[in-house]
């Protein structure tokens, strides 16, 4: 689950836009937080953004080294082992409203964030506690769930968590984004808050998962070119 920066989720190929940006940009200011609260100013940083279509191609070289980088619990926990979050990302995958944005220091894959629209009749709101019928329904075009944010440990604090988060919620055209995030990552889950996101309850996805916190956030109408995440 998405958790910005957290320690403890080819290059080839056809991408769908790739974006440059500078240091510390003047849009971001002072207000923006990594996973571990206030850090070190960004590191210059290429942005490549993915589909449905293009984004298989990464699995192996982009999304499985940052997950074992970011993600100890791998080795043990048998629902944080690569195998299974190969087959839910595969799964993500699937969706034609996926969207993936990874970030790289030259050549380097250092920081990921992916998510996909939710469907009518989203299985993601099933176990939502406290249940909200309102808070739930979906369009196909309402949310944008966010199922992992990653920054490598060698770059963290450095606001690569948000920089990457912002880039991906730049291009989508949802009414706002959602995420869920273990309440016991306080670094993640007040990152989480600084950007806006606020909880809304608890969801346990699956039989074997933890139960984790449920956050939205509001996102710009009209398109999000200016969303400062």
């Amino acid at each position: 689950m998405a958790a910005a920066g957290r320690t403890g989720p080819p290059l080839g190929g056809r991408c769908s836009g790739v974006r440059p940006t500078q240091a510390a940009r003047a849009s971001v200011g002072a207000a923006g937080a990594s996973s571990a609260g206030r850090g070190e100013a960004s590191v210059n940083l290429t942005f490549r953004h993915y589909d449905h279509e293009t984004a298989p191609a990464t699995v192996d070289d982009v999304i499985v080294p940052l997950y074992l980088a970011t993600h100890p619990q791998a080795a043990t926990d048998p629902f944080y082992s690569v195998e299974r979050f190969t087959e839910r990302v595969e799964g993500y995958m699937r969706s034609p409203g996926f969207g993936m944005c990874a970030a790289f220091d030259e050549d380097k894959p250092v920081g990921l964030a992916f998510g996909y629209a939710l469907p009518e009749n989203a299985r993601w709101w099933r176990s939502l506690q406290p249940h909200d019928p309102e808070l739930t329904i979906e369009t196909g075009t309402r949310t944008f769930a966010i199922n992992e944010i990653m920054t490598h440990p060698d770059h963290q604090r450095r606001h690569v968590a948000r920089d990457t988060h912002r880039e991906l919620l730049a291009t989508r055209r949802e009414e706002r984004a959602t995420l869920l995030v273990d309440e016991a990552n306080t670094p993640a889950v007040t990152a989480y808050r600084r950007w806006g996101y606020r909880k809304v309850g608890t969801i346990k996805p699956f039989p074997d998962s933890p139960t984790f916190a449920a956050m939205i956030l509001p996102l710009p109408p009209g398109g999000h070119e200016s969303f400062d995440g």
